[in-house]
């Protein structure tokens, strides 16, 4: 069923959780995957869904693994690039 609001009767964690899912959500496409994460974190402690909150904090975790690589390579090249010109 996802994190959207299709009950009107819904509990007042339900709603807080829907709108942590959704900003959470939000923040990821962005890639803002810190606070998203943050987000996340906080919807899987109200005890709604927390299979699909421990999802979305698994795959954010693992595009900020991908992330800092990239960051890491960046970083390599610049300091090569440094160096050369330095040198020349």
């Amino acid at each position: 069923m996802g994190h959207t609001e299709l009950k009107e009767n819904i509990s007042h964690e339900e709603k807080k959780f829907n709108e942590l899912m959704r900003n959470g959500d939000d923040f990821l496409k962005i890639e803002i995957y810190r606070s998203a994460v943050k987000q996340y974190k906080l919807a899987a402690t109200l005890d709604v869904d927390n299979d699909l909150a421990n999802k979305k904090i698994a795959e954010c975790e693992r595009l900020l693994v991908n992330e800092r690589k990239w960051i890491y390579v960046i970083v390599a090249i610049a300091a090569v690039a440094v160096v050369l010109v330095w040198l020349i």
